[in-house]
């Protein structure tokens, strides 16, 4: 067998991975945009100011009643700004033990649907809790009792 010398593979700041990666897709359409777009921009123009120019060339158009398209440049206008907004559930309060055991507490869910406390919704996210609860509280059993096995074991 002939011997040969390892390559280098410790990490240190002379032995770095190669970026291979390129632009990514919205940097190239930021830069497709900025070449090809009838706006001013200068040749140095950053992204952010690139996308300032390509909304406000939007909202023109957005807004001009002639346009054919200003109901559908409107929509794109308005899911860019607001698409990600997530809805909320409202504040409620009702009678929850939390010493109970989890049939009972989803029991006093159950309560509350049937009360109009709360809509089924809100209860399906509080059982999943309890639900979710239970899991956490079963993997914290089983470590514990792991560890104790392990220690029981070891001495």
């Amino acid at each position: 067998m002939k011997n040969t010398k390892a390559n280098n593979t410790s990490f240190s700041t002379d032995n770095q991975p190669q970026n291979k990666r390129g632009l990514s897709t919205k940097t190239l359409i930021l830069n497709a945009i900025k070449r090809k777009m009838l706006i001013e921009l200068p040749d140095n123009a950053s992204n952010i100011e690139i996308e300032e120019a390509l909304l406000a060339h939007i909202a023109q158009r957005a807004l001009d009643p002639d346009d054919n398209n200003s109901g559908m440049l409107l929509k794109l206008l308005s899911e860019k700004a607001w698409g990600n907004i997530k809805p909320t559930s409202e504040l409620v309060t009702f009678d929850f033990d939390i010493t109970l055991k989890p049939i009972q507490q989803a029991h006093q869910v159950m309560d509350a649907v049937a009360n109009g406390h709360i809509n089924i919704e809100l209860a399906q996210n509080f059982v999943n809790i309890i639900n979710t609860t239970i899991n956490i509280q079963e993997v914290t059993e089983l470590e514990e009792r792991l560890s104790k096995l392990e220690s029981a074991l070891n001495s």
